[in-house]
């Protein structure tokens, strides 16, 4: 008989393979541009709807693990796109409003299967400038994730990180905000071929950024797609302590925004991973769609891991 799932997102990690949900913008950019915002995490304010369906199409699929709609919900992000100062309310209303959405879907799937499923609330990246006050970074990186746990995540998940010294203050802001709330955090990084981050940095010193928030995980993201994906992930899983999660995206788009990884050999990338036991947790990233998880599931559950 299957042992319940833990109520603790750590403990799934530990224990079992879990399936993540796969890309959130390139799935609403669509929508985006029709509702003519500069993100994609406004709908969620503007146009609930949209992104309650993308939610429910991964649950479909066989998420385990979905993620809120806050990649740049952050106000020094914001601004950028705004060229005014934002609202601590509207932060808060987008990133609250986010996290209640997601968790209302889970709950809505575990009531009709008795599978609990969880919610990470997505933690944008950022990269302070030359000058830039660390205390203003930290003070927006808190104030979102206070936001999300509000709205009931069960991780806070902070993704495609690409700098070391943004890495930095994140972590720090995890870990003031995460034991508050009794919350567990994770970090996930995007990083060139050669194994560096974008903007400098070994993954020895990303995990040296990320341990102050003593994380359930710490992960690839992105990575250009699937090619090439796994030995990089053979690398973080050597170094680090932690459980690991991967969702490449699926590779780059051509000029008409077409990705060219299917789900099929999406999903055979997730039986090298599972077949090493590289990852607690697989998904997508750019690019991915319900079928590429539809794929990633059928493989986790093939595996009976």
């Amino acid at each position: 008989m299957k042992p319940p799932d833990p109520d603790n997102i750590a403990e799934t990690l530990r224990i079992r393979t879990s399936v993540l949900d796969g890309a959130t913008a390139t799935m609403l950019a669509e929508a985006t541009a029709a509702a003519h915002l500069p993100l994609a995490d406004l709908l969620c304010l503007e146009h609930p709807k949209n992104v309650e369906a993308l939610h429910k199409a991964y649950l479909d699929a066989g998420a385990d693990i979905i993620s809120t709609n806050t990649f740049n919900a952050n106000a020094l992000i914001l601004e950028k796109f705004y060229h005014a100062k934002t609202s601590e309310h509207v932060v808060e209303n987008i990133n609250r409003a986010a996290a209640s959405m997601a968790c209302q879907c889970t709950r809505h799937a575990a009531a009709h299967d008795g599978h609990r499923r969880y919610v990470a609330g997505i933690v944008a990246p950022i990269c302070p400038k030359p000058g830039d006050s660390a205390e203003e970074w930290l003070d927006a990186c808190q104030a979102q994730m206070a936001a999300l746990a509000e709205g009931g995540v069960d991780l806070l998940l902070a993704e495609s990180c690409y700098n070391i010294a943004g890495t930095r203050i994140v972590a720090q802001a995890a870990a003031r905000i995460a034991p508050h709330y009794n919350i567990c955090t994770a970090f996930s990084a995007t990083i060139n071929d050669n194994g560096t981050l974008p903007m400098g940095g070994e993954l020895e010193e990303l995990l040296d950024a990320v341990a102050v928030a003593s994380p359930s995980a710490v992960g690839l993201n992105c990575c250009n797609g699937p090619q090439g994906f796994v030995r990089l992930l053979r690398k973080l899983k050597t170094l680090s302590p932690y459980p690991t999660i991967a969702y490449p995206g699926a590779g780059l788009p051509d000029s008409a925004g077409r990705y060219p990884v299917n789900p099929q050999d999406f999903g055979q990338m997730a039986r090298t991973i599972i077949a090493e036991d590289l990852a607690s947790a697989i998904g997508g990233c750019c690019g991915t769609t319900p079928a590429h998880i539809a794929a990633v599931a059928q493989v986790v559950h093939d595996s009976g891991k």
